[in-house]
Parts: C-alpha cells; structure tokens; sequence
C-alpha cells in the first residue's frame, strides 16, 4: 500500500514544477510512511537486544 501511493504521489512529483509539491499529503505521508517500515527492523532489533522493560 505504501508504495502504491508513493508511485502515485510522485507521478504527482514529475508532473508539476517546483518544490512545494513534495509537502502535499499525497506526496509527504507515503514518504513518512516508507521511513516508518524502513525503521521497524532497527526498533525492533534494539528492543530485543535490550530486552522489554
């Protein structure tokens, strides 16, 4: 899902000039989106090493 609206949201990118377009929600939540799950194994990794509280 998350790449699916990434793929929409830059073709939104190409489309248009100017950089502002990148601060749309279409364009900025899928990218928040991608660096959530890119940052899940690294949470989850450190979690584990330090055990649960």
């Amino acid at each position: 899902f998350v790449y699916a609206s990434l793929g929409n949201g830059l073709g939104n990118v190409v489309g248009e000039p100017g950089l502002g377009v990148l601060l749309r929600p279409s364009v900025l939540g899928p990218i928040i989106g991608l660096v959530i799950l890119a940052l899940i194994p690294v949470g989850y990794k450190r979690w584990r090493i330090k055990g649960p509280a």
